[in-house]
């Protein structure tokens, strides 16, 4: 009987080993080919409901879709010869002979200066993996010869460009991401075995959670876009290893107390789980906000990375102490932990815990200030939109071919403006759109491109051709007062789209998602908090103190992007989706604190609570911390100005919360407000359940 009572636990956790395992197998192939499930159409990025949609919409009915311009810039210093004219009429008859070139094909155009010849071919693609193949094959056809150069731009070849740039990091961000996790648990276990036991636990949770997202994305349940699957995985990496690291400690800390390897992996579980269910549910609260974006590219984040933090927290609460059970304690050599085990397990986090107990208001007073400071800086962020053109950290060909065009013509001929308004009202329309400041010139679709919609009609275009680039604040300026012109005119019904327009509805999208999903996130986190903590007193000292981080967070990124990095700008959404992480995150750290704060007030007090609480989760969570910080940092990998800047704002925002705030700020408020900490409720008091009360715990 006391063999099979022995065996039991060793077979259940096999089990569930192999389980895991079976799943990850499974789930590698589809894995693996996560970056082909993608949703790369304009409509992924276009608000909903927008202006600038609805024009698409039927543009895409005048053209057959032939909606996304390409353009290719000829150019020779000098001037062009007769030879260079020759080139051209050829590529173009090859260019109109490609299947995904659209009707009609634009003349070549000739600049002032006699330097530079242009075309405008429009993409018929249904899908954006077409336009890059499209414009791959015009790249590989127009080649530079003989003194002539020649550039593919517009906006088909800067997207073109921005899926290279995905397809070529996603695998580097990946090994990357995955050295940063090995390397960070090799020094923080300092053991040559017990860091595979994480290792393996986050190899599986990626496997299974980029399995699911795959399916769910190939049978239309979600999006899944290029940013979203870069969050994802520096998400899941990092949190699946926070998760690890705070049950390891426990375990650790429980095998010092106990000595009995089983019991201490359940007494772990039986406290962590907890605590590791409240944060996962504060990181998924937060990220499913996402949701009430106008945006779709916004909103796809939201789910992509919740399906990684719930399969992360069900692997880790799982196949972790699974691993943890079959292998003993004797994994943690060479610093096996045991009763007879002298040593202090928190370190110098004793010392540090007693110092803000003996001056709590000095502790908090210092770091407090410093990050009021840097958030007095916030004015210095600009998320207004980083012109596209000025999107890589590299250089990219459409940039090139967009500077070439900015040398012989005018900057905005590359993606002109649409205007679409009633036929019999479209020369009217027109007239006011010349006399707008900005706009260098408008030319009017062929009355046969006509097109009737539920609304009424028949519609017709024009193309505005912009004195600014399209990318750029002032041709977005130039598209507001051109809608406000045109509209104007009676009976018109007119509207203004195309690529300007469409940032400008993106920029306008995100101002309102930020009203509306921060005040959500931080009711979902409050929520969640209010239920774990019983009071409404320490849940508002957590958010907070996560708030201010993030401001603080905000106004340092401001002086980096502009001083240091050389990017002023930054997307639309960016505060947002930063604010969602670092909320949601930091919260997550805090809750680890605040939750052993209450279980260990129930054995000796609120006030050495906190000292002991302090000193308990001091290293785990400065290790997760600096994880996940480096885990996001792996973004840096990315030619994309968005990307990195999301990195280095994650990356900042969660040092910041786990060395100021967790490790000073909040357990210094705590001490100076202990006395109403747990209001309105009453102190906790009575032991834990499984606590043996005649061997307290080996914090100080």
């Amino acid at each position: 009987m006391k063999s099979r009572t022995t065996l039991r636990p060793l077979l259940a956790a096999l089990a569930v080993l192999l389980t895991w395992m079976a799943l990850g197998a499974l789930s590698a192939p589809a894995a693996s080919q996560l970056g082909t499930a993608q949703v790369n159409s304009e409509e992924a990025f276009l608000p909903d409901r927008s202006e600038a949609k609805r024009v698409q919409g039927l543009v895409d009915r005048m053209t057959g879709g032939a909606s996304l311009p390409l353009v290719v810039v000829y150019e020779r210093d000098g001037g062009l010869i007769a030879a260079d004219h020759a080139t051209v009429a050829k590529h173009l008859r090859t260019f109109a002979s490609l299947p995904t070139v659209g009707r009609p094909v634009g003349l070549p155009v000739p600049s002032s200066d006699g330097q530079a010849i242009q075309t405008v071919l429009p993409t018929s693609a249904d899908h954006y993996q077409d336009v890059r193949r499209l414009v791959e094959r015009v790249r590989d056809e127009a080649k530079t010869t003989g003194g002539l150069s020649v550039h593919v731009t517009g906006p088909a070849g800067l997207l073109a460009d921005h899926l290279e740039a995905h397809d070529e990091f996603e695998a580097r961000l990946l090994a990357v991401t995955a050295a940063v996790v090995l390397l960070t648990l090799l020094l923080v276990y300092r053991s040559p075995c017990l860091w595979l036991l994480p290792a393996v636990s986050v190899a599986v949770s990626y496997l299974v959670a980029a399995g699911v997202v795959y399916h769910l994305a190939r049978a239309g349940r979600l999006d899944l876009t290029g940013p979203g699957q870069a969050v994802f995985t520096v998400l899941i990496f990092g949190a699946a290893t926070d998760y690890a690291l705070l049950l390891v400690s426990r375990c650790r800390e429980e095998l010092c107390r106990t000595g009995n390897d089983r019991a201490a992996v359940s007494q772990s579980l039986r406290r962590t789980v907890p605590t590791l269910l409240a944060s996962a549910a504060t990181v998924v609260l937060g990220l499913l906000c996402l949701l009430l974006a106008g945006t779709p590219s916004v909103r796809a984040v939201g789910p992509v990375a919740a399906i990684g933090i719930v399969v992360a927290l069900a692997v880790m609460t799982t196949l972790l102490p699974a691993l943890l059970v079959l292998t003993g304690r004797q994994v943690f050599w060479p610093y096996v932990p045991g009763p007879e085990d002298p040593r202090d397990l928190h370190g110098s986090w004793t010392t540090i815990a007693e110092l803000v107990a003996r001056r709590p208001r000095l502790s908090w007073l210092i770091p407090g200030v410093v990050l009021l400071i840097a958030a007095m800086a916030l004015p210095t962020l600009r998320p207004d939109g980083i012109p596209k053109f000025d999107a890589f950290t590299t250089v990219s060909a459409a940039t090139v071919g967009q500077k070439t065009i900015e040398r012989h013509y005018a900057a905005g001929s590359t993606a002109p403006v649409v205007i679409v308004a009633a036929s019999s009202r479209l020369s009217d329309v027109t007239r006011e759109a010349r006399a707008v400041p900005g706009v260098v010139a408008v030319e009017e679709a062929p009355a046969a491109t006509a097109v009737r919609d539920g609304s009424g009609g028949p519609w017709r275009m024009a193309k505005a051709v912009l004195a600014s680039r399209p990318d750029s604040a002032e041709a977005q300026s130039t598209v507001e007062r051109l809608r406000a012109a045109i509209r104007t005119v009676p009976g018109a019904g007119a509207l203004v789209g195309g690529n300007t327009a469409m940032e400008l509805d993106i920029r306008t999208a995100a101002e309102t998602d930020r009203k509306v999903i921060l005040a959500a996130v931080l009711a979902a986190v409050s929520a969640v908090l209010f239920f774990l903590l019983r009071s409404i007193t320490a849940p508002l000292l957590v958010i907070s103190t996560v708030v201010l981080s993030y401001l603080a967070t905000l106004g340092t990124c401001g002086l980096l992007f502009r001083h240091l990095l050389d990017t002023p700008h930054s997307e639309t959404d960016f505060p947002l989706v930063t604010f969602v992480l670092l909320v949601a995150l930091g919260a997550d750290y805090n809750i680890f604190l605040m939750s052993r704060i209450r279980e260990e007030a129930r054995l000796v007090g609120t006030r050495l609570a906190i000292s002991r609480a302090h000193a308990a989760t001091g290293g785990v969570i400065t290790s997760a911390g600096v994880i996940l910080a480096a885990t996001f940092s792996a973004l840096l990998v990315f030619p994309l100005t968005s990307l990195v800047q999301l990195g280095v704002a994650v990356a900042i925002g969660v040092l910041l919360d786990t060395l100021v705030v967790r490790s000073l700020l909040l357990p210094a408020l705590s001490h100076e407000i202990q006395g109403v900490l747990w209001w309105p409720g009453r102190p906790p008091t009575g032991a834990p359940v499984g606590r043996d009360r005649s061997q307290p715990p080996r914090s100080p």
